[in-house]
């Protein structure tokens, strides 16, 4: 028997957790613009934060990136008002 090193990579395991949660927001973001339609960007936000708090705490970068990610696939657009956010459909 031969014992061979067993390698422990570090960054597909953060990177894991990362998309993992990147997942949870965008989730959290089509359950809720679904929902609700239109939403401003400072309520959305909070109600995002609040959806995912028991399994994290999302930073807000992550949550504009999540909400950019979903505008270019076409889940979600910006109205004509400046900080508003409706469902498409």
């Amino acid at each position: 028997m031969t014992n061979k090193p067993i390698k422990q990579e570090i960054r597909p395991e953060i990177s894991g957790n990362q998309n993992n949660q990147r997942l949870t927001i965008e989730c959290a973001i089509v359950r809720i613009m679904k929902k609700k339609q239109k939403l401003k960007h400072a309520i959305l936000v909070a109600e995002i934060i609040d959806a995912v708090k028991e399994r994290f705490a999302p930073p807000t970068a992550l949550i504009k990136q999540c909400l950019e990610s979903l505008i270019e696939r076409a889940y979600v657009k910006r109205t004509e008002e400046i900080d508003e956010y409706e469902y498409i459909a």
